[in-house]
């Protein structure tokens, strides 16, 4: 009794004094994908290879951003949503495929082998953004 009573105390001061709790489960959900292309140089032709669900990978392809662009991310009609608890890949090339946004993760997609790059999520509220630079 002593224990609930002290765990409400901290609870009712942490909301109080302005602190958000975050549980794991509530990090464990599907969030809407925006890409943003941050160079103000180049458009990018891109794809994307995300986690629908703990083991369910899928891929969603080709996408054109041009310099300073953002989007949400539809594949099939249907808007393209990521499970939090995984990492998000991505292959990008400029128009001229001079430049390159890759990494060491190999995907074959057709009949071309890509090495993908896993890139930093940014989290904020249902989405999660995806940002190229140059």
């Amino acid at each position: 009794m002593i224990a609930k009573l002290r765990l409400r105390v901290l609870l009712c001061a942490a909301v109080l004094l302005g602190a958000s709790f975050t549980t794991a489960s509530a990090q464990d959900r599907l969030r809407d994908v925006i890409v943003v292309n941050d160079c103000d140089q180049h458009s990018w032709s891109f794809f994307v290879h995300y986690s629908r669900g703990k083991n369910q990978w899928a891929t969603a392809s080709w996408y054109v951003l041009g310099p300073g662009e953002k989007s949400h991310l539809n594949h099939n009609g249907r808007r393209v949503r990521h499970w939090d608890g995984s990492e998000i890949y991505v292959y990008a090339e400029n128009r001229r495929r001079n430049r390159a946004i890759s990494g060491d993760v190999g995907k074959n997609l057709g009949d071309r082998h890509y090495k993908m790059k896993p890139v930093p999520r940014h989290l904020r509220g249902d989405d999660v953004f995806i940002v190229l630079n140059c």
